[in-house]
């Protein structure tokens, strides 16, 4: 399980952040089961939804793939 994981858009490109960390926990990481976004406007804005490219982003790499299983 993965405890955190966040991205900022400051830097570089959240969206393109987002799909790299799933396809490198999905090649990576077989034996991960869970992990926790830490959905918060603090200090930065680490929500999946602080532009719509990196909510699209997240919903194609995660939501949409059924390796991470959402129920």
């Amino acid at each position: 399980m993965i405890g955190e994981l966040a991205s900022s858009e400051l830097g570089g490109s959240k969206a393109t952040w987002i799909t790299a960390a799933a396809s490198s926990m999905a090649t990576s990481y077989p034996q991960l089961r869970a992990f926790m976004w830490f959905n918060v406007n603090k200090e930065t804005d680490w929500r999946v939804e602080s532009s719509a490219s990196s909510l699209s982003a997240f919903r194609s790499a995660f939501v949409s793939d059924p390796l991470f299983a959402w129920k």
